[in-house]
């Protein structure tokens, strides 16, 4: 059994390592890595301008104020999305029970068409 979870221990630390030891290539991933550092810049009331400006004098790659503001909000967008969809307030049996007693003309305490009815 050791032979076996030995080529994946030995594939996991070198995931690791390449982890920890490569930099990140792409725009998106090194603005989601600093993105609370850049959403407090600008709420301190820093432009996207002087933020793109700093990212380029301290990481060395060149990035324009609007490209950074699309990735922040596609990053807000992404955040958004993983918090799911609202359920809905009933579930379907909820929902099968207030339709049968709305059939039932249970579903309104003062219907005005439901007095007619009882004189007929």
């Amino acid at each position: 059994m050791s032979a076996v979870t030995s080529p994946i221990e030995g594939t996991r630390q070198y995931i690791r390592d390449r982890l920890r030891s490569e930099k990140v290539k792409s725009k998106t991933a090194i603005v989601r890595q600093l993105l609370p550092e850049i959403e407090a810049a600008t709420d301190a009331g820093f432009t996207y301008v002087q933020i793109a400006g700093w990212l380029e004098e301290a990481l060395g790659f060149a990035i324009s104020a609007k490209h950074l503001s699309v990735i922040v909000s596609q990053l807000h967008r992404q955040k958004k999305g993983r918090r799911g969809k609202p359920k809905a307030k009933l579930d379907m049996f909820e929902r099968l029970r207030v339709d049968a007693a709305g059939e039932a003309g249970e579903r309104f305490k003062h219907d005005p068409v439901a007095d007619p009815k009882k004189l007929m």
